[in-house]
């Protein structure tokens, strides 16, 4: 029954009693496959709950749930789901932005480092370190490794709302964790990038929203 409702949604194709995926799911449903967006679809079936209850949260004008409270199953999601996502845009953007000269890149919000992995690949002279909550690590880690860049890409535990950013860096990356903050913490974040930026250091922000800077 399963298989024949997957057929008959094109999912896969069905030749007498036999079954086989079609060309789009084994590219983008298998997980060998580099295009695999299964995480990212698992991300969003996680937030089908939250959002049944946008009821409440706009009568209280609160949280549904406290924030960032995820189980392992749903942080890997949200995180791969995060490198589904980016897999379809950083190795372009890697290419289109000139980096030639820069020697260390601040990937801050990095979560497993996907900007930080095509940036480093398109610039071979580049290290990077991305900064992020220490449950990312071992993603980032995992992830790191698959492209063979474990030496020249490291990662910082740490809140960038809390903590300090230590080190210095000539060019730093800060993609998609804007949106989720208001106007004072996203200028904290501005602040505290450009406090460990080295001279003529260069700060790039790809974000949805972009009215508070």
């Amino acid at each position: 029954m399963l298989l024949n409702a997957l057929s008959a949604m094109g999912l896969v194709k069905k030749k007498q009693d036999k079954y086989a995926n079609t060309d789009a799911s084994k590219s983008l449903l298998v997980k060998d496959s580099p295009r695999y967006i299964g995480y990212m679809i698992m991300h969003h079936h996680h937030l089908v709950e939250i959002w049944s209850r946008l009821d409440n949260a706009v009568r209280s004008g609160k949280p549904v749930r406290e924030i960032g409270l995820r189980d392992k199953q749903e942080l890997e999601s949200f995180l791969m789901g995060m490198f589904n996502l980016a897999m379809g845009i950083a190795p372009q953007v890697a290419r289109e932005i000139d980096l030639k000269g820069r020697k260390h890149l601040l990937d801050l919000g990095g979560g497993p480092g996907t900007y930080a992995i095509h940036f480093c690949l398109a610039n071979p002279d580049l290290k990077a370190t991305v900064f992020d909550l220490s449950a990312t690590r071992p993603f980032a880690g995992k992830t790191i490794a698959q492209f063979g860049l474990s030496d020249r890409i490291g990662f910082v535990p740490g809140n960038y709302l809390e903590d300090e950013i230590e080190g210095t860096f000539d060019v730093a990356w800060l993609s998609h964790i804007f949106h989720g903050e208001g106007p004072d913490a996203c200028q904290m974040i501005v602040e505290k990038t450009i406090s460990a930026m080295a001279p003529g250091g260069l700060v790039l922000v790809h974000d949805f929203i972009l009215r508070y800077l």
